[in-house]
């Protein structure tokens, strides 16, 4: 073979490797930008190799959300408010869930926690917004990240009727309410899709019916609330429904004046623990509906020196 036909050979040969090479070096560019595109950048300072695309396919509740279900876009998010049934009967669960999507093209965050306050706009039969019965209190969260186009789940089987009073049958709407749920700008939700549903007879809980009896007596600015107390500060624990009377600039916490309705007698008039804020509970009588029992703190007795015959007299208390 000639010196000639040794470099005509040579270029073919190299001509023949360059797809190959380009091919190669195209390959390895694309692997190099999805690998870098993948690592998300924690705010803790961690790096997360792989990003959250396997979080994109939605699980567990976030296959219920449907495509035109969505509430408006707001800060990159939409929400979807779920009903579990077609129609509730009153005193019952009405439980609901709610999912969020990040329509954004970046990953986001947000902080959940802010969901357990009042966010709601529930409107009853009568065209006027259902009272909130559950008194304020701190929650704890922290900041999570929610890929582009991912759903995630806010909460699942929320019991509405834990939080407002729903006491008569008929046609109802509810909307997640827009707001700043979590700790900064970021956690602010747009507003959910607005949910009619249908409401049938039943008998109101007991919470609801204390609620309603005693909303006329008590004095102005005091609010009458779901209460959690259900061991009264050292007292012994009692079944039963608790009800909170919270008047903003004199009581402190929501358990300083508590009337509980129970279905026995229980010793609840006293106990080792007694906190300077909460005084011993009272027994008021009984009626249909149970035992009534009242723990008023000196504070409001001062604004209500009535309190106890003016429960007496509304309940229809008997000794």
């Amino acid at each position: 073979m000639t010196a000639k036909t040794c470099l005509n050979e040579y270029r073919r040969k190299r001509e023949m490797r360059k797809p190959i090479i380009v091919m190669a070096v195209i390959g390895f560019l694309m692997c190099t930008m999805n690998v870098m595109a993948d690592k998300i950048h924690l705010k803790s300072g961690k790096v997360l190799e792989g990003g959250l695309k396997e979080n994109k396919n939605p699980q567990g509740i976030a296959l219920l959300a449907k495509d035109e279900d969505w509430g408006e876009e707001g800060n990159g998010y939409k929400t979807q408010l779920i009903p579990t049934g077609d129609e509730y009967t009153v005193g019952k669960p009405m439980p609901f869930h709610l999912v969020m999507k990040n329509v954004s093209n970046d990953i986001k965050w947000f902080d959940a926690q802010g969901i357990s306050h009042p966010v709601f706009t529930v409107m009853g039969p009568d065209g006027k917004r259902v009272r909130h019965k559950v008194a304020p209190f701190q929650t704890g969260g922290g900041q999570k990240p929610i890929d582009t186009g991912e759903i995630v789940a806010l909460f699942e089987e929320r019991d509405i009727t834990k939080e407002y009073m729903i006491i008569v049958p008929g046609k109802y709407t509810i909307q997640f309410s827009e707001g700043k749920y979590g700790m900064s700008a970021a956690d602010t939700f747009p507003a959910s899709n607005i949910i009619e549903f249908e409401v049938q007879p039943g008998q109101p809980l007991n919470e609801d019916i204390l609620i309603t009896s005693l909303s006329g007596i008590i004095p102005e600015k005091c609010l009458l609330t779901k209460s959690w107390d259900s061991n009264p500060n050292g007292r012994q624990p009692i079944q039963g429904v608790p009800i909170g009377i919270f008047c903003p600039g004199i009581h402190r916490m929501t358990s300083e004046t508590i009337l509980w309705q129970t279905d026995r007698t229980v010793d609840i008039t006293g106990g080792e623990e007694q906190t300077k804020n909460v005084e011993a509970s009272e027994y008021l009588g009984k009626n249909d509906s149970g035992h009534i029992y009242l723990s008023v703190s000196s504070k409001l007795e001062a604004i209500w020196p009535s309190i106890r015959e003016d429960i007496i007299k509304t309940l229809n208390l008997k000794k």
